[in-house]
């Protein structure tokens, strides 16, 4: 099946690219522009690859320059940019031309990897037929003259073998320009029916297994069940009863041991009813049981709301799942256990991004023997490790013969290391520690590798920042994600609205408690800062005087443009431009009178700027002006006054009046052969320069809430079920689109001034926001006792769903340990999944 090419994404600063749904085109590709068309195929997405393309270069201006144009057709990436900004890892097949020839070019397979590459000797005008194959480490480029051919594997051209590196990409670009080393000689073709080869199939995940029939197991008499081996369960087992009516016989429940459970198991029962015979459970037997169980039962005369307080240590009876009581809370410093520890004292903290504390009384006076800081601290209930964490401080309690023990997790020990780097685009002069990638950074410089902030941000500067916290800034930059160590001192990673769920029940009116029901509940919703919408504008404000009248406007943002190479027109009298010798009056240039010299002043001194917008644009240093004599291709019998070439000095720029002045006049002469001037002419100067180009927010009748005024701005959709538009501004500075082109220095060396277009990175960033303001607001907190956490082994990572109560599951934000009442307060809120995935083009710096 071929791909919809209109479905591709196009960045095309100078609109070189067209698509149809099987063809893209490149018109008059240059090799230094920066452009390309691809597909977000997600990270990871292709291994081995199998696809067919077909190929054609129709044209190409003659050439004679050292580097003549290419087109790129094909190309696997794991960076958006062109060719040569997002080379490595990439495996491609571009045409190159070939200089002095506009018969000829070269259709080149490539791993830029290991830079292995083959060619192809092809014909202008001639369409090829393409199979390209990428197995392991092995590569094929293998061209056909006729499509039957290529079905057929017959009459092959051409095969290109190279070995690749076994890379997975992210990114199908269908065209690409080279992005640097450019010339002005330009090249058209296309790419046309690209079909899905052996594109790996979206894979839809899916969390529920339904069975349509019940499962019987039946055992005769009084057969012994043995135990089975332990195992590992890797997923989460979610097991659903049904409603059990009319038992009448004995029900054993034989407990096995599970070893190695990475995820969560629940079992849920709906309705046991009319049990009139033995019950047997793991913790003893209850027999005859002919009425209701009621467990602490309560009063509700005259609650206005569902709260309901357990007796201490939740300790229900005798019958069900019992609470283990304070007895099996205990403390260990530096694995010694703490006999003379206030229980009730105890409380735990945990959150998001932040250090996890503890604290507790010892009853001994402060005078007397302490631990020491920075010794171990363990908090358990019987086998549940609640905390780990060190000593930080201790102080002296409210009686006079006790002292509080204040503990701090892994998060904060860490903290006391340094972290020394950045995060983007790496200077080229400079000489710090750089990571390309968010990712790169977790995985070299913090060795945790969580499978996010594979993209180039914008830079981060993390140099002396503390480890934990350089850990939080390089996770909340990768979308809506955060971290925290576990109890084992594990990196952990908390993802908004993804997170295994933990389904409660809530306690009802009139009903007998629960030992794990939700004791309290308490939700607000909130639509006041709803934001589904955003006129984002790139690019940094300005304020400017743009008329003679000291008059002032804010522009939202300006892009620069290079002027480059542009003939500069003469500022004077072409009659002036002569020889005393042949004017026939016998005055000219050379010769005149003295109440005519502010007439030949100006003649070859004098050239006028390109013109200029007054209001919209103004000229720029941002890089040095150059200035270029040439002598033109009749110039053999002509001497110029200077030398050809670059001028690095001898002029003035006078950006107000529009002018160009030389320190002496620059002409051309010719002379006789007794060396005597017979013709005088103006060189040929050329001029770059570099300009900024102003926007305003609108033009004259657009609607401010819907029309794009200028390039450095745009709209996202509407984002997410609130069925009301609410529209913001998001200003995103130091994000642009330049125009580059090439600088040379006053020694000559010749640079690239980098072309980008940060628009697909603005809009990642965009999204990002609205996935934050988009949606209904509902946060609160539950109360819930300890034997409910540890039972389902609750931590950060989870979602709470309580039936009846929450419409969707909620991410945990935070939980707080009151071992006095044996309970844990818990805050909830509802959040949105995103993961940033584009990176920032490359400024060249």
């Amino acid at each position: 099946m071929l791909l919809d090419l209109t479905t591709f994404t196009e960045i095309d600063p100078l609109n070189h690219w067209s698509q149809t749904s099987s063809r893209n085109t490149g018109a008059n590709i240059i090799r230094d522009e920066s452009s390309y068309v691809y597909k977000d195929y997600g990270v990871d997405f292709f291994g081995d690859t199998v696809q067919d393309i077909d190929v054609e270069i129709t044209s190409v201006t003659n050439q004679s320059y050292y580097y003549p144009p290419v087109i790129g057709v094909w190309g696997l990436f794991n960076n958006l940019g062109d060719y040569a900004s997002a080379l490595t890892p990439s495996l491609s097949v571009y045409t190159e031309m070939i200089r002095n020839s506009t018969t000829n070019y070269y259709i080149r397979f490539r791993c830029a990897k290991n830079y292995q590459s083959q060619s192809y000797y092809a014909t202008i005008g001639t369409k090829y037929y393409l199979k390209i194959t990428s197995n392991g480490t092995n590569g094929t480029c293998k061209i056909y003259p006729t499509s039957g051919d290529r079905v057929a594997d017959t009459n092959i051209l051409q095969t290109l073998s190279i070995t690749v590196v076994a890379t997975l990409y992210r990114y199908l670009k269908v065209g690409f320009s080279w992005g640097q080393m450019g010339s002005t000689f330009t090249a058209t073709g296309y790419v046309e029916n690209v079909d899905d080869g052996t594109l790996p199939p979206e894979i839809i995940e899916t969390d529920t297994l339904s069975l349509s029939d019940s499962i019987a197991v039946l055992r005769s008499g009084e057969e012994t069940l043995e135990k089975p081996d332990a195992c590992t369960l890797n997923d989460a087992i979610e097991i659903y009863g049904i409603d059990i009516v009319d038992i009448n016989n004995k029900i054993y429940i034989s407990k096995e041991e599970l070893i190695d459970i990475d995820s969560k198991i629940n079992t849920v029962i709906s309705v046991i009813s009319d049990c009139t015979n033995l019950i047997s459970s793991v913790n003893g037997e209850v027999e005859d049981i002919d009425n209701d169980i009621r467990t602490l039962a309560e009063s509700t005369n005259n609650v206005q709301n569902d709260i309901r307080i357990l007796a201490d240590y939740q300790i229900p009876g005798d019958a069900g799942f019992q609470s283990l009581g304070t007895e099996y809370i205990k403390v260990y410093i530096n694995e010694e256990e703490k006999t003379d520890v206030t229980i009730d004292t105890i409380t735990i903290t945990k959150i998001l991004n932040g250090v996890h504390t503890a604290s507790f009384e010892l009853g001994r006076a402060y005078d007397s023997t302490k631990p020491d800081t920075d010794s171990t601290v363990l908090i358990k209930y019987h086998n549940w490790l609640l905390y780990k964490g060190y000593i930080s401080s201790i102080t002296p309690a409210s009686t006079p013969e006790s002292i509080r023990i204040n503990c701090s997790d892994k998060y904060w020990k860490r903290n006391r290391e340094k972290v020394y780097f950045f995060v983007g685009h790496k200077p080229e002069d400079n000489e710090e520690t750089y990571y390309y990638y968010i990712s790169h950074a977790l995985s070299n410089a913090i060795g945790w590798n969580p499978g996010i902030g594979n993209f180039i941000p914008q830079t981060m500067n993390l140099f002396g920042t503390p480890e934990s916290d350089a850990i939080a800034s390089l996770i909340t930059n990768s979308g809506n994600f955060a971290w925290y160590y576990d109890e084992n001192e594990n990196k952990k990673l908390w993802e908004a609205g993804r997170g295994s769920i933990i389904n409660l029940e809530r306690q009802e009116l009139d009903k007998n408690l629960g030992l794990y029901q939700v004791l309290k509940h308490q939700f607000t919703e909130s639509i006041l800062n709803i934001v589904n919408k955003l006129r984002v504008q790139m690019g940094d404000k300005v304020i400017r005087t743009f008329n003679i009248t000291g008059g002032t406007k804010e522009y939202p943002a300006y892009t620069y443009v290079s002027v480059a190479h542009t003939a500069v027109n003469p500022d004077w009298d072409d009659n002036y431009e002569i020889l005393a010798k042949n004017s026939g009056t016998g005055y000219g240039w050379d010769w005149h009178n003295v109440s005519d010299k502010d007439k030949y002043s100006d003649v070859f001194t004098k050239y006028k700027l390109p013109f200029l917008d007054p209001e919209m644009e103004s000229w720029t240093d941002r890089y040095p002006p150059q200035v270029e004599i040439i002598i033109p291709w009749f110039g053999s019998s002509w001497e110029c006054s200077v030398k050809e070439g670059l001028l690095t000095e001898g002029f003035t720029i006078d950006y107000e009046n529009r002018e160009l002045i030389f320190n002496e006049p620059i002409y051309l002469v010719r002379k006789n052969e007794y060396g005597m001037a017979t013709e005088i002419k103006r060189a040929m100067v050329s001029l770059s320069l570099w300009k900024k180009k102003y926007y305003s927010n609108t033009n004259e009748g657009d609607d401010p809430e819907s029309d794009i005024s200028y390039p450095l701005m745009f709209f996202t959709d509407k984002v997410g079920t609130y069925p009301e538009t609410i529209i913001n501004l998001l200003q995103l500075s130091n994000l642009s689109i330049q125009y580059g082109g090439r600088y040379e220095d006053d020694e000559g060396e010749r640079t690239i001034i980098p072309s980008w277009n940060d628009t697909a990175f603005a809009k990642d960033l965009a999204y990002w926001q609205l996935s934050k303001t988009a949606y209904k607001e509902i946060k609160g907190s539950i109360n819930v006792t300890l034997d409910t956490v540890v039972t389902y082994g609750m931590n950060l990572s989870n979602r709470i769903q309580i039936d009846g109560v929450t419409e969707n599951a909620l991410n945990i934000m935070s939980m707080t340990y009151n071992i006095s009442n044996f309970t844990v307060a818990i805050q909830l809120q509802n959040g949105q999944y995103y993961r940033r995935n584009t990176s920032l083009p490359s400024h060249g710096v």
